[in-house]
């Protein structure tokens, strides 16, 4: 007596379109080949440099990095364009410093997760010179930084930092313009409570 059954292994062996995948030899996914362990971002709290923070927290995220938050302070200049030795105040200049660092570790606490690794920098000086120096001695793999910051009088005097930044850096320069085609969402989402950090930073390097 003939039978209408069919093995269940043969089912699939008819269907169309499959085929045998014993010997199928299944390949790993490649590993990337970017490394990147430190990104250097430059902060003057203009609203354009709190832009690079939107490239710069998902950057840190994806690559598992550091994010070196760097605060330049240009030094005072007299209608000469030579440094103002009259004008310099250290007691100024400590509050001055007091005030920032207490202003970059809020910046830091209100965008910045707690499992991205976090530095404050503070330099005085020309600011594309300093972010090159730092970038080259902090051993930054990527400097994400914004077109302008500050504007007026030195801004005319050093020229476009970021264009300086971007021919004399020793790493490569991502550079955001204040208006342009994101890429990223306009603004970072809220850091929830689990996020938050116990400790903004580590100490700021002197």
């Amino acid at each position: 007596m003939k039978t209408n059954a069919v093995k269940e292994s043969d089912k699939r062996a008819s269907r169309p379109g499959e085929r045998d995948c014993e010997n199928c030899t299944r390949v790993a996914p490649a590993a990337s080949p970017f490394k990147l362990e430190k990104i250097l971002v430059p902060v003057d709290f203009s609203d354009c440099s709190r832009k690079a923070l939107l490239y710069a927290v998902p950057f840190a995220r994806q690559f598992k990095a550091q994010m070196i938050f760097l605060h330049v302070v240009a030094p005072p200049y007299s209608a000469g364009w030579g440094l103002d030795v009259a004008a310099y105040d250290p007691a100024a200049e400590g509050n001055l410093r007091a005030k920032t660092e207490k202003r970059l570790r809020a910046l830091i606490e209100e965008t910045v997760p707690a499992r991205i690794p976090t530095r404050m920098e503070f330099r005085q000086g020309p600011p594309a010179i300093e972010i090159v120096d730092a970038a080259r001695e902090l051993n930054a793999g990527l400097i994400i930084m914004s077109t302008h910051g500050h504007t007026g009088r030195i801004h005319a005097f050093i020229g476009s930092v970021a264009a300086d930044v971007t021919r004399l850096a020793p790493c490569p320069v991502l550079v955001v313009r204040e208006h342009e085609r994101d890429f990223v969402p306009s603004e970072l989402p809220p850091i929830e409570a689990g996020q938050r950090r116990s400790q903004t930073v580590d100490a700021p390097s002197v």
